[in-house]
């Protein structure tokens, strides 16, 4: 369980998600990502159904997120995220797959 103010300073070093991408201000799915992905330390892959958190991971040259990210057609997301994760067991990566 992580404290919050364990948790302020996991997202002041780990900086999830970068300011000013294409979320409304006070998107909650924005949020979760930050907190989740500053809980995670960056140690993540994330899987992205067709939903909008494509808005959040960002369009063109920049992308919101700091970590990997694989778009997925919504039925095929929880496919994609066990392959990722049984190839990432695989070689012993210790890294977790959000779907």
């Amino acid at each position: 369980m992580v404290k919050t103010k364990e948790l302020v300073q996991l997202e002041m070093d780990a900086k999830a998600i970068e300011k000013g991408n294409l979320a409304y201000p006070g998107c909650q799915l924005n949020l979760t990502f930050k907190h989740s992905l500053s809980a995670l330390k960056n140690n993540a892959v994330v899987v992205v159904p067709a939903c909008c958190t494509s808005v959040i991971q960002g369009a063109g040259q920049g992308y919101g997120m700091h970590v990997p990210i694989f778009n997925t057609a919504f039925a095929s997301a929880p496919a994609v995220a066990s392959g990722i994760a049984r190839k990432l067991k695989l070689d012993g990566t210790d890294t977790q797959v959000v779907v």
